[in-house]
């Protein structure tokens, strides 16, 4: 232990807590700070406050190991460690870029307290040109600061975190000097020994590679989705045609899966920045622009296709949906498609049954009944509406569903958001199938 930087992270949220419990299990010394203390005292016995596979037990585990501590105390994470990382939010501001406030006020209450050399880490996404802006923060507040910025964009995907943490595709080091560099590769030996690529470039180039790549990710999302239209209407099989482009190495498998649009912290915020940045210079990116379009637009046609599948008109019929977060294993709910579904039903109408197997309930209004499991969510519905791709919504007892349903104003019907049956399973059973991508499928 004592020839590895101590670290501090500043921001308990998604990514500085999996990167505090990941560094931790690679065996160094953690104190992660944030300034919400009721977080900080679940997290001290072993509670985290987010749902993501195999963190709790790694978390308690570092805990016992005493590699891992949580504290509500800034000043002592920044005295006590050899490299500082800044993980807190940047959400978006007035739909146009990220808002970097709280990023700087963290810097302003490190700066005082650095006495000897540190090195800070910008894990949080920010717009190119932050580290240089919070550099000239410290150095104003505080003329003998010595210290490196470094900027160190993350790639964890909520649900797979812990994984993309400990086997990363790449990792990205916008890094100015020998110094910070030579530490920073202290920190991710581990990953050079295992001929992890790693990227230097300098503090812009590496803020924004993390911008370019959720965008582009967004593009590949909004471009299945497209096509999952045309295909409905030129009568093709959208499985097939996915199947016959993504054996393409050029184009590949990932993120070519049709579902009710793109979610989440990361691909609208970061798409949404990456076009305010280039307006703010003058070159605009009208193709991620259409992205962003594209992904309203498709959210709109799938609230069509509901509407089509309960016979013109959701009013008084009771719709059961299935998954609130914005994808499998993860409670996450940011910009989630289920958000934009619900409110869209409700305001026309519809009386809603709601569940997740990890996300809390949501407060909408009194037309919502939150149900205790799959099936108890389906009683007394007309419709069932599959919204995330949960394991447990993959091996519905469809027998048992038809059977639940209500058979009233229109037949029962599956509609099924992310593909996860096939249609001649589903007719079989009696009920109406609906998917992204397909005609219709109708009972026999």
């Amino acid at each position: 232990m004592d020839n590895k930087p101590s670290i501090a992270i500043i921001g308990a949220g998604y990514v500085g807590l999996v990167s505090s419990v990941c560094f931790a299990e690679l065996g160094f010394k953690v104190i992660c700070v944030d300034k919400d203390q009721n977080k900080i005292k679940k997290l001290q016995d072993g509670h985290p406050a987010i749902y993501e596979p195999d963190l709790a037990p790694l978390l308690q585990d570092n805990l016992v190991k005493e590699h891992l501590r949580f504290s509500g105390v800034l000043s002592e994470a920044v005295l006590k460690s050899d490299v500082i990382f800044i993980a807190v939010g940047t959400p978006i501001k007035d739909d146009t870029a990220a808002d970097t406030s709280e990023v700087e006020a963290v810097t302003k209450e490190i700066a005082p307290l650095l006495k000897c050399y540190k090195v800070i880490v910008v894990k949080s996404t920010v717009p190119v040109g932050t580290c240089v802006k919070l550099s000239k923060i410290i150095l104003n507040l505080n003329h003998h600061a010595q210290f490196d910025m470094v900027s160190n964009p993350e790639f964890l995907r909520a649900g797979s975190g812990i994984q993309d943490f400990m086997t990363p595709d790449r990792i990205i080091l916008g890094v100015e000097t020998t110094r910070a560099d030579e530490i920073m590769s202290n920190l991710y030996r581990y990953f050079i020994n295992k001929k992890i690529p790693i990227v230097r470039t300098t503090l812009e180039s590496a803020e924004l590679i993390k911008y370019i790549a959720n965008s582009f990710l967004a593009m590949k999302v909004a471009f299945v989705n497209e096509i999952s239209s045309l295909c409905e209407k030129l009568n093709t099989d959208l499985n097939d045609v996915l199947r016959g482009i993504s054996l393409d190495h050029r184009i590949g498998r990932d993120y070519l899966q049709p579902g009710p649009g793109f979610g989440g912290s990361c691909l609208n915020k970061d798409a949404l920045t990456l076009t305010h940045m280039a307006k703010m210079v003058n070159v605009p990116i009208t193709i991620i622009e259409a992205v962003l379009a594209s992904n309203i637009k498709h959210k709109k046609r799938i609230i069509e296709k509901i509407v089509d599948a309960c016979c013109g008109s959701v009013a008084n019929k009771r719709l059961a949906i299935l998954g609130i977060a914005f994808k499998a294993n993860t409670d996450d709910i940011r910009e989630s498609p289920a958000l934009y579904l619900i409110s869209e039903l409700l305001s026309q109408g519809a009386l809603l049954n709601l569940y997740d197997p990890v996300v809390k309930k949501v407060a909408f209004n009194l037309n919502v009944y939150w149900g205790q499991d799959v099936y108890d969510t389906l009683t007394e519905s007309d419709v069932v509406i599959i919204m995330t791709e949960w394991d447990e919504f993959r091996h519905l007892d469809l027998k048992k569903v038809k059977s639940i349903l209500r058979n009233t104003a229109i037949e029962p019907t599956l509609i099924d958001l992310r593909n996860l049956y096939s249609p001649q399973a589903v007719i079989a059973e009696g009920i109406r199938y609906y998917s992204i991508g397909k005609l219709t499928e109708k009972i026999a």
